[in-house]
């Protein structure tokens, strides 16, 4: 039996531990809204609930909408930057062809996005308060108002967190007329899915608490228009689709609403926070043919460099203090003894393998500090 060697033992396990840890951060994420964040703020549950219900596409970039079926929802959730114009084409052009798109954002910086696809709603950007129908402060509103529609079935109540109301244009909720809501019904092709209970109001001076100036009714926290041939729906809150926030009931079922209402969904990570690098990584070659081909050419020539190596290395098995068949030691056999005991041994080897192995134990033997 070989010696057991402690030593390289630790060193074997260090290095893996070492390498399963790098593995575990290549491909998981801590950034907000993350596919593959599994903390409160993540979205990993959202990928699970897409790829439970449907083919899932991690789009890195703004191509995937070119090839995408008319049966396909997309998310965008929290972008980032700006779309320019030619992904804004890819995406309205999606849309156009009948895709359902979801834009779920809280920042008002999305509205040019909004614009381009040729909505006329818009995020209002300030924070929405409840004082009454809340989760666990006014800041986490609970939308009481749900309107009978399929992407609403099973949905009574919607919670936000830290989420703003919609507008039906760029002037804000505050200079809309009062009409319990802040969007005009007149001329408008769009629907209401969600709004906040009649004691909602936006905190036009972050102060955390109503004024007088400050007015409570009804504000749309989620709602659909179509475009061309499609439709898109627009939350007020990105949070409603974190981990955290689809363990509450009517988000959850919202989110499976949206899924399941397509054979295809794409989770739009091109404006957004960034992949987990080994995932990005996996998106970048299953998308670059050329590139395939070049790292197969190169998992080819690692193959055959493995195999001439492993051609010319000394066996683990094969130390200097391990016994034959007959009870003497390597280091008491000459050349031709050595050499008809491999030969014996490893019938498979060649007859220059058996050669090179016998010169490597007879150099090993001479080695000062070994026994003869």
């Amino acid at each position: 039996m070989p010696n057991f060697n402690y030593p390289r033992t630790v060193l074997l396990v260090v290095l893996l531990a070492i390498n399963l840890a790098l593995i575990g951060a290549a491909v998981t994420s801590a950034t907000p809204y993350g596919p593959y964040n599994g903390d409160w703020g993540g979205a990993s549950d959202l990928r699970t609930t897409a790829s439970d219900e449907s083919t899932v596409t991690l789009a890195y970039s703004t191509r995937p909408y070119e090839g995408a079926p008319g049966n396909t929802t997309a998310f965008i959730i929290a972008p980032q930057d700006q779309y320019r114009a030619g992904d804004s084409a890819r995406v309205r052009q999606f849309v156009r062809r009948g895709g359902t798109l979801v834009v779920a954002s809280d920042a008002n910086q999305t509205n040019s996005l909004l614009a381009d696809l040729g909505l006329t709603v818009r995020l209002d950007g300030r924070l929405l308060r409840d004082e009454q129908e809340h989760f666990r402060s006014p800041a986490l509103p609970v939308a009481t108002e749900v309107t009978n529609h399929n992407l609403t079935t099973g949905v009574d109540k919607f919670t936000l967190n830290y989420g703003t109301a919609i507008n039906r244009s760029t002037a804000t909720a505050e200079s809309e007329p009062e009409s319990g809501s802040g969007l005009t019904r007149d001329a408008w092709a769009g629907t209401f899915l969600v709004n906040s209970s009649g004691f909602a109001y936006i905190d036009a001076n972050n102060n955390s608490q109503l004024d007088d100036n400050e007015r409570v009714r009804e504000r749309p926290v989620a709602v659909i228009e179509p475009v061309g041939q499609g439709r898109v729906v627009v939350v007020s809150d990105a949070s409603v689709f974190t981990n955290a926030m689809l363990e509450r009931t009517g988000n959850d079922r919202f989110a499976r609403n949206l899924v399941e209402s397509g054979d295809h969904v794409i989770l739009d990570y091109s404006h957004g926070h960034p992949l987990p690098p080994l995932v990005y990584a996996l998106l970048v070659v299953r998308s670059t043919p050329l590139l395939q081909f070049g790292l197969g050419l190169l998992a080819l020539g690692c193959v055959a460099v493995g195999v001439r190596l492993s051609d010319w290395s000394l066996p683990d098995w094969l130390s200097m203090d391990e016994t034959a068949t007959d009870g003497d030691s390597f280091g008491q056999l000459d050349e031709d003894e050595l050499t008809a005991f491999l030969t014996d041994r490893h019938p498979e080897w060649s007859d220059r393998r058996v050669q090179r192995v016998t010169k490597a134990i007879i150099r090993r033997r001479e080695q000062p500090g070994d026994n003869d």
